[in-house]
């Protein structure tokens, strides 16, 4: 799939210059850039903005979970992901001891209790890092971020059928370099994404209210470099101090540093009052150291853990906290356990939808709304292993794995056959071009049976054909994990990795009917 529009550089545009693009989208952190990608990926134009001279070099949200990680490998992203950054397995819980007058170890656990992670693990290091990725991936592709330039208007068309014209831009944006440099830009898009931050411009501009809680303490981070004589045995894994007086997190990071988190206070005693912000005269490092519809409902359900996992550090709120909740494992813990699914990524579920089925139409254990679940399989072509959410890279297509059941005979051979003519009648009458790709999982493989002998529309490629055959402890029993039996199974997965749809082997016209709701069929107008 190929860029509708080529990236620009604003820098040498004219002031009255318009620019066209199908997304413009104000701010390239973490959430702008991925967005960028995304929509890079699916072949659709983007423009993407940013006030500040430079990206971030420290700070802010520096971790990789289980399913961000997946889908970092969806991009082909994945190495670049580990590479350099601190790898957590587990986390440490130390409580203050009267008798001794000192914390003493209490326990190890693993963060999340989910245990459907393809990646059990979390990838600690700076954000600039992951940032860098995007960026890289971005640029690859020809989109340029545009800094330093930041929105002065925004305004839509107020005719419908403009507004119902997938080929219009309806949305018309006036930027201007936030450095005070000379020159206007105006951008019409398509749509328009703000990806802004907590004090985003764009949701001001919309009149949105900004939704969330915030907390009265005020607590300080400093990285550092463990000195080599230090008797704390856990600076390499996630660890948590208890006292009645204070407790400190700290979190391994890239290039064997260690951040290190202490509460200093309520925000009264801390806060400068004239301009809103920590007044740094009232403390320096040593006091640091002294102390040592889909996505809504799950955004808020964030929300809740955020002031569970964020109050419940300081020891006063971790009371109040467990006795509302009667808990009785310390506040900061429980929060993890309750919400691992959704922190994770790997136990959420979307609600039924026009992309997401109702229910299955066939009993498995794989959920319409919830990710397609790793596992690894055998390539029938050469024998490697691959995971089967390989087959579901993040490029804008549909997905339909096709668990076709044993291949063994010529009677597996005729009935994959028909299989084949019926979903290709159906893919062509649906879906145009390449936006829906077919791979196929085949339970048992004859001797004789080889890659090719598969039909051509269920072998899209030669790497499109796995098998459920356990060759070495890499590998699993796909059918028994998801349990579907020897009639097989019509998955369709969605662009972004989860389930659409799962249908019997011979009811295409389920799929047919799923596709329908969200493609325009060929010669169909809008």
């Amino acid at each position: 799939m190929q860029r509708r529009f080529p990236a620009s550089d604003m820098s040498a545009r004219a002031e009255t210059d318009v620019q066209k693009v199908d997304v413009l989208i104000i701010g390239a952190g973490p959430a702008g850039l991925a967005c960028a990608l995304g929509l890079l990926r699916a072949g659709v134009g983007v423009k993407i903005i940013d006030q500040k001279l430079e990206r971030i070099r420290a700070g802010q949200a520096d971790a990789l979970l289980p399913r961000t990680i997946e889908v970092f490998e969806s991009y082909g992203l994945k190495d670049p992901a580990f590479k350099g950054g601190a790898l957590i397995y587990q986390q440490a819980e130390y409580h203050y001891d009267p008798e001794i007058d000192g914390v003493k170890f209490t326990r190890t656990f693993e963060p999340m209790a989910t245990t459907d992670a393809r990646y059990k693990v979390f990838i600690a290091k700076s954000q600039a890092m992951f940032e860098d990725i995007l960026v890289d991936a971005l640029r690859e592709g020809g989109v340029l971020v545009d800094r330093p330039y930041k929105p002065l208007s925004i305004g839509f068309s107020t005719d419908e059928r403009e507004l119902n014209d997938p080929t219009a831009y309806p949305v018309t944006v006036k930027l201007v370099r936030a450095d005070g440099g000379e020159g206007e830009v105006t951008v019409k898009a398509k749509y328009l994404v703000g990806a802004d931050g907590a004090h985003s411009w764009t949701r001001k501009a919309l009149g949105i209210e900004m939704e969330g809680q915030t907390t009265p303490r005020i607590w300080g981070a400093i990285d550092f470099h463990p000195s080599p004589e230090s008797n704390f045995p856990d600076w390499r894994i996630t660890t948590i101090v208890h006292t009645p007086f204070v407790n400190s997190f700290s979190i391994p990071r890239e290039g064997d540093q260690v951040r290190l988190y202490t509460e200093l206070g309520l925000e009264e005693h801390y806060i400068d009052r004239m301009t809103g912000r920590v007044d740094t005269t009232k403390f320096g490092p040593e006091k640091l150291l002294e102390y040592e519809h889909e996505r809504r409902s799950f955004a808020q359900e964030l929300i809740a853990f955020d002031k569970w996992y964020a109050e419940s550090f300081s020891p006063d709120a971790s009371r109040t906290i467990q006795k509302e909740l009667n808990i009785d494992m310390n506040a900061p813990f429980a929060a993890l356990r309750a919400f691992s699914g959704m922190l994770s990524g790997c136990e959420i579920r979307y609600a039924p939808s026009d992309i997401v089925a109702p229910e299955a139409y066939m009993p498995t254990a794989l959920v319409p709304g919830k990710r397609m679940p790793p596992c690894a399989l055998v390539r029938t072509a050469d024998h490697a292993p691959v995971d089967v959410q390989d087959l579901c890279p993040s490029d804008g297509r549909f997905k339909l794995l096709v668990f076709a059941g044993n291949f063994v005979n010529d009677a597996d051979t005729t009935r994959l056959e028909c299989l084949a003519e019926r979903l290709d009648t159906t893919l062509k009458r649906v879906a145009e071009g390449d936006i829906v790709s077919v791979a196929c999982v085949l339970k048992t493989v004859g001797e004789r049976k080889r890659c090719g002998d598969v039909p051509r529309v269920l072998r899209s490629h030669w790497t499109s054909v796995l098998e459920d055959t356990v060759c070495s402890p890499e590998t699993e029993k796909a059918y028994d994990k998801f349990a579907i039996g020897e009639q097989g199974a019509l998955v369709l997965v969605r662009p972004d990795g989860y389930v659409a749809a799962v249908a019997p082997l011979d009811e295409v016209q389920l799929v047919e009917e799923a596709l329908l709701k969200v493609l325009v069929v060929p010669g169909q107008s809008v």
